[in-house]
């Protein structure tokens, strides 16, 4: 396994830089009126292309627990967002489109598989800066919420979700950074390690592409 992480890591920046190229080719085709529509549609596709390319830098062992907790994060992550989108309790009155696929209880399965990218990219960044417990759950938690925050004024236009009201509620962001936090805490009492060098790329240009598409639509 040491060969494979070794050979891995010299093509790295490699990986960065493809992942740069994917997500700026991504913008200029939402931005682009008669591309868009083909562009959104592969959201899903950009979102697996992400999780198995993290799964490959994985530095850690793939154990029992480690699985057992994304598996964790994965279904109360999905059973949340059933809650949510049915009853308006959690994050507000919300519907989903049909940019992120297939749907079971009006919610995208695909959804579970994005709780896992955010906590897992999150948690790599903020277990780099050495921090107390604590302080590493809060950065995680920090740095989700401030995705969101970007995140939210697109997903409309890019038929992810709706809200009822003209914009994301503040009772949005008051729940995720809770359950952010939650997740963020299962990982770290449990110690799980994420030592991922693709994790922090995959994170900024995420960031950088909802950035960009704020600013420019």
């Amino acid at each position: 396994m040491n060969k494979i992480f070794s050979i891995l890591d010299k093509y790295v920046n490699y990986f960065i830089a493809f992942f740069i190229f994917f997500y700026s080719v991504g913008i200029f085709g939402i931005l682009t009126p008669k591309l868009s529509e083909f562009f959104i549609s592969t959201t899903s596709f950009a979102l697996i292309i992400s999780i198995i390319a993290l799964i490959f830098f994985h530095r850690e062992k793939w154990n029992p627990k480690t699985l057992a907790i994304f598996a964790t994060i994965a279904v109360l992550g999905f059973f949340v967002e059933v809650i949510g989108v049915n009853t308006g309790l959690i994050f507000g009155e919300y519907i989903y489109g049909n940019t992120l696929g297939i749907k079971v209880f009006n919610t995208p399965v695909m959804i579970a598989f994005n709780w896992i990218l955010m906590i897992y990219t999150s948690a790599a960044i903020a277990q780099r800066l050495n921090f107390h417990v604590i302080l590493t759950i809060l950065s995680g938690a920090f740095l989700m919420v401030i995705y969101d925050l970007l995140l939210e004024p697109v997903a409309p236009n890019l038929d992810m979700w709706t809200w009822t009201e003209a914009s994301a509620p503040f009772q949005n962001y008051v729940a995720w950074g809770i359950i952010a936090i939650v997740f963020h805490s299962l990982l770290q009492l449990n110690h799980i390690k994420i030592q991922n060098k693709l994790a922090p790329a995959v994170y900024l240009t995420q960031f950088g592409f909802f950035l960009i598409i704020n600013i420019l639509s």
